[in-house]
């Protein structure tokens, strides 16, 4: 008994011993949690200390940048009531040299500001200085300043001008002439898109300010971006008030006018009956252009011996753009003195000398046209669209082939040539009258003009002559007789493929043919996955000498090859 007694005694001894030395060491590992807890307690309290010193700096900073822009926007507000324009200009100069990265917006800006204020003429003197901020020589520029630069159009060439003021229509013709100066540059497509789209909202307002330098601008900003229509609808409404505005033009801007008129063929309505010396001033070396020119397209001169009295004036003019010197020289020198005999040319009808306008027009039908071919000659026509089918007003008149009755004044549309103006006029309307088989009218109809390529299901056909083409056509490889003539994109500039197709590739292949390549071409890079955005600038350029191919060369003796992507249905 005494003997498990002790050792009882023993195992508690020993129990205690080892509780007491558990116990010791829990409160060592304790006694350290503390202190790991104390120290990192500290660095958060001095974190802590941090953070807040660095938020009381960030609001003092934004406090302080908030005041800065106070200030600066006080001391914008007085120079735009003082109206220094040195000063405005100083201040834009130090804006742009402290934030490179959104100067233009600012300038944009200013010039808002001023118009609102009224202060037209600083407004457009400060659209002029951004342009020679930017470079009188132009350079490529970023997407994004390209959208601020976008933004002037609707605020200054699409609002309601103010025309009781004088110097309003500056800010018109400098908005114009500055986007004009962009027309060079790869990245203005969205320049062109603008000014295409809107095109009757701004020659509305241009004509409004009935300001001479503003319509010159007007027609020279859509002269350099090729916008044929566009100019055509200008030169529609200049003809209206031709005979009050002439008087007002200066020789130069009557020179330009006159040689971009002659261009589209829409010059005969602007010369005078009798003989008038600002129509001769031989002191310009633009209108010995025009004179020469108009010479030369009519047979009326020796070609081959004016071709360097021509390239001599066009350098001698200090009017002209480096642009349209260039293109003038393309297309006088190459379109009518090595292509005069095959340039088409529109009959005159009556004798003033202007086209026939029509506001009604019958469809002549496909066998009365084949039976009665000798009764039937070519002529040019203008006929009258409508934005809608109730409308009294004609929104413009559109220059379209047409079929006269040989002795009288008598004149009908082909289903070609309806369809013609359907493609070009999509969406507006016409009136259309309908004849029976002895070309008597039973009607007449105000049709929306429809694109015959859209059908129900949204699919473009493919007619069977353009789809036996497309399978014949080869691409334009290395070994494509297009391309061993020279002509490509890459490396090449406009005046050198244009000299590559008028001079070899048309007289060689036919115009027929170098069309036809040059729209598969289009064709296959719009058909590619995102092709219009990765390929827009070979897509652009071949477009553009595709419509200076048809501008030249088309007599409407074939089908011209569409550059629109089709499916079969």
């Amino acid at each position: 008994m005494q003997g498990t007694r002790d050792l009882k005694e023993k195992m508690l001894d020993y129990l205690d011993k080892e509780i007491d030395a558990l116990i010791n060491q829990q409160n060592k590992e304790i006694q350290g949690l503390k202190e790991v807890i104390e120290t990192k307690e500290k660095k958060i309290f001095k974190l802590t200390d941090k953070m807040v010193e660095q938020q009381n700096r960030e609001y003092k900073h934004k406090n302080e940048d908030s005041q800065l822009r106070l200030e600066a926007d006080l001391l914008l507000g007085v120079l735009y009531n003082c109206g220094d324009l040195e000063f405005i200009k100083a201040y834009l100069t130090k804006y742009r040299e402290q934030v490179p990265t959104c100067w233009v917006e600012k300038y944009i800006t200013v010039m808002k500001e001023l118009m609102k204020a009224g202060d037209y003429q600083n407004s457009a003197l400060i659209i002029q200085f951004l342009l020679e901020s930017l470079g009188e020589e132009g350079h490529e520029l970023q997407t994004s300043t390209y959208n601020h630069l976008l933004e002037m159009g609707p605020f200054f060439l699409l609002e309601e001008p103010d025309v009781d003021h004088l110097e309003y229509p500056y800010n018109l013709t400098n908005v114009l002439y500055f986007y004009r100066s962009m027309a060079t540059l790869s990245g203005s497509r969205s320049i062109k898109q603008f000014l295409k789209d809107h095109v009757a909202v701004i020659k509305k307002n241009v004509f409004r300010c009935n300001s001479p330098k503003s319509i010159t601008e007007l027609i020279r900003c859509y002269f350099a971006y090729d916008l044929i229509d566009g100019l055509d609808a200008v030169f529609t409404d200049l003809e209206v008030v031709w005979p009050s505005i002439k008087g007002k033009l200066t020789a130069e801007q009557l020179s330009i006018i006159l040689l971009i008129a002659l261009y589209l063929n829409r010059d005969r309505v602007l010369l005078p009956n009798a003989y008038d010396d600002k129509y001769h001033n031989k002191s310009r070396p633009e209108m010995k252009l025009y004179w020469l020119y108009k010479k030369t397209k009519n047979n009326k001169a020796d070609n081959l011996e004016n071709r360097k009295d021509m390239e001599m004036l066009i350098h001698q003019s200090k009017l002209l753009s480096r642009y349209e010197k260039e293109y003038f020289t393309e297309c006088f020198t190459n379109r009518w003195v090595e292509t005069s005999k095959q340039t088409f040319k529109i009959k005159d009808e009556g004798t003033n000398n202007k086209l026939t306008s029509l506001k009604v027009i019958s469809v002549l039908p496909a066998k009365q046209k084949k039976r009665h071919s000798k009764k039937f000659e070519h002529t040019m026509i203008r006929i009258a669209l409508y934005k809608s089918g109730k409308s009294q007003t004609v929104h413009e008149y559109f220059n379209t082939p047409a079929m006269k009755v040989v002795g009288k004044e008598k004149y009908y549309l082909t289903d070609n040539q309806l369809n013609n103006i359907k493609k070009k006029r999509a969406g507006y309307w016409m009136n259309v009258g309908q004849v029976d088989e002895g070309l008597i009218l039973m009607n007449t109809k105000r049709t929306q003009l429809k694109s015959p390529l859209v059908t129900s299901n949204n699919k473009q056909p493919i007619s069977k002559e353009d789809h036996v083409h497309m399978t014949n056509e080869t691409k334009l490889s290395d070994k494509s007789q297009l391309r061993k003539l020279g002509y490509q994109i890459t490396g090449t500039t406009r005046v050198k493929r244009w000299e590559i197709l008028s001079k070899k590739a048309v007289p060689q292949m036919g115009v027929k043919e170098v069309a036809s390549i040059i729209a598969f071409l289009i064709r296959g890079r719009k058909a590619m996955k995102n092709g219009e955005s990765k390929n827009r600038y070979s897509i652009s350029e071949w477009e553009y000498d595709l419509n200076r191919l048809k501008r030249t060369y088309f007599k409407n003796d074939f089908n011209w090859p569409s550059t629109t992507v089709r499916t079969y249905p």
